[in-house]
């Protein structure tokens, strides 16, 4: 398996090549623009933010010759849900982070799955929110690159998050950050969170609140789960 060009013919019949499809107009620099929502546009001066995918990944995507970017998710669509939910059994199994990308290295034979979260402002709540998304889409991704290649690349992660505005503190007091609470109201495993946020790893096979409010209570036992570096990336102004 070469290049993955008869993807669509393989892919689940309700996705469509609308939401996953080879993106064949490369010429310079991949530019992605993602766009704020309604809310967050009334407290911001921008209306979207521009994410040069070639920079933060560094690969010269504009070479076809060894490059093949595919593209998962509807562009124009906000709020996304993944369109794998019935195979998956985390409990945030219907998020789908803002860039999901599958690039085929054909030169080094690897696939690169590049997940990535774009928020206005970073803050504790929503880099929990972040954080499944991201693993949600990682865990699709997975799915379609083993239709692409057959499994035959080595795979490499690639997991970001996007902010035009910081506002997290590596000394966070980690006690009085124990009340904070998801969009359904459940606490949010403060101690993983800010120990990914220090350093920087996302441990993307924990996927179970009840997996994730055990370690929350013993991150030594971090240790144990599968990782990637989780990189935070600054929008350019």
């Amino acid at each position: 398996m070469n290049n993955g060009t008869k993807i669509h013919t393989r892919i689940a019949k309700n996705l469509s090549k609308e939401h996953f499809f080879l993106v064949d107009d490369i010429e310079d620099e991949y530019i992605i623009i993602e766009e704020y929502s309604e809310e967050e546009r009334a407290i911001s001066k921008s209306s979207h933010i521009c994410v040069n995918i070639s920079k933060i990944t560094d690969l010269n995507l504009s070479d076809k010759n060894r490059f093949k970017v595919y593209r998962y998710g509807n562009p124009d669509l906000k709020m996304e849900k993944s369109y794998f939910n019935n195979l998956k059994a985390q409990t945030f199994k219907n998020k789908k982070c803002d860039i999901s990308l599958i690039i085929l290295d054909h030169i080094k034979k690897t696939t690169y799955i590049v997940c990535a979260e774009v928020k206005r402002t970073l803050k504790i709540s929503n880099l929990f929110d972040a954080r499944e998304q991201i693993i949600s889409s990682h865990i699709d991704l997975n799915i379609l690159n083993s239709l692409l290649t057959y499994n035959s690349y080595n795979v490499e992660r690639m997991f970001f998050i996007i902010f035009e505005n910081y506002n997290i503190s590596r000394n966070n007091n980690i006690t009085s950050m124990q009340l904070l609470t998801d969009s359904k109201g459940r606490p949010i495993p403060t101690n993983l969170i800010l120990e990914e946020h220090k350093t920087n790893t996302i441990y993307y096979t924990l996927d179970d609140r009840e997996d994730m409010n055990s370690i929350d209570k013993n991150i030594s036992t971090l240790k144990l789960w599968s990782h990637a570096r989780l990189s935070f990336v600054a929008a350019n102004k």
